[in-house]
């Protein structure tokens, strides 16, 4: 009878290890977990900011390529009144023009960094979502190795 208690202890003994290295290597997880959603939720914050400067730049953009189309409409309104002031206003014309196009490339440019940024922030938050997944299921095997641990004791 002794030696069967010796035996089942000594199972117990094993099982209390494993069940504390299983315990070990799921606290360790967890932690990598968690320290994986605040890279990925500095990422997109980060994502986010980067985001609403870009939607800032193409609005402040937008606003500019207006007043400069407005610009050049009063402009080629005002050349036909003043014919001693036409290559005067055709060269300025000209230059707004070329500002107009300069700043619709810029806006073209914005737009898809605008698009880029709202990429990464939705693939971001994919991410994280999957992160706090793992996260929480880290947890939940890690709240049964507990039990399991404290069944072993």
């Amino acid at each position: 009878k002794i030696v069967t208690l010796e035996k089942e202890l000594a199972e117990a003994k094993g099982d209390a290890e494993s069940s504390k290295s299983t315990h070990n290597a799921l606290t360790a997880m967890r932690d990598e977990s968690a320290d994986a959603v605040k890279r990925l939720e500095n990422e997109l914050t980060e994502s986010r900011e980067l985001a609403q400067k870009s939607d800032s730049e193409l609005s402040r953009a937008k606003q500019e390529l207006a007043t400069s189309m407005a610009r050049i409409e009063e402009l080629e309104s005002e050349k036909e009144g003043l014919e001693g002031n036409v290559a005067k206003l055709e060269k300025e014309a000209a230059e707004i023009k070329e500002d107009a196009e300069t700043k619709k490339t810029t806006i073209v440019a914005l737009t898809s960094r605008s698009d880029e940024s709202a990429d990464a922030v939705k693939r971001l938050e994919n991410e994280l979502t999957e992160s706090r997944e793992l996260a929480q299921k880290s947890d939940s095997e890690l709240s049964r190795a507990k039990q399991e641990l404290a069944t072993s004791m």
